[in-house]
């Protein structure tokens, strides 16, 4: 699920029961949409989207995890 975006700089984290910690995840991670893609290819995401993704083990802005693909669920947000 995500945890926070931060829309003016790209990134945001996520969390999942399956890590300790929270993940780092950049826009460009973000699977290309109809409904997250603008035409510069900028996609986002919203804090409680629920969505599946692929970490890999990093050194990133203070994260020990950063996200190498993230697919937003959808229907599956909470709220």
């Amino acid at each position: 699920m995500v945890a926070r975006w931060n829309d003016g700089e790209g990134w945001g984290e996520i969390t999942s029961d399956d890590f300790a910690d929270p993940i780092w995840v950049h826009f460009s991670a973000i699977e290309r949409s109809d409904r997250t893609a603008s035409p510069g290819g900028y996609r986002s995401l919203h804090a409680n989207n629920s969505v599946e993704f692929l970490a890999e083990r990093a050194d990133q802005d203070g994260y020990r995890w950063r996200a190498t693909s993230v697919r937003r669920l959808e229907g599956h947000d909470q709220p």
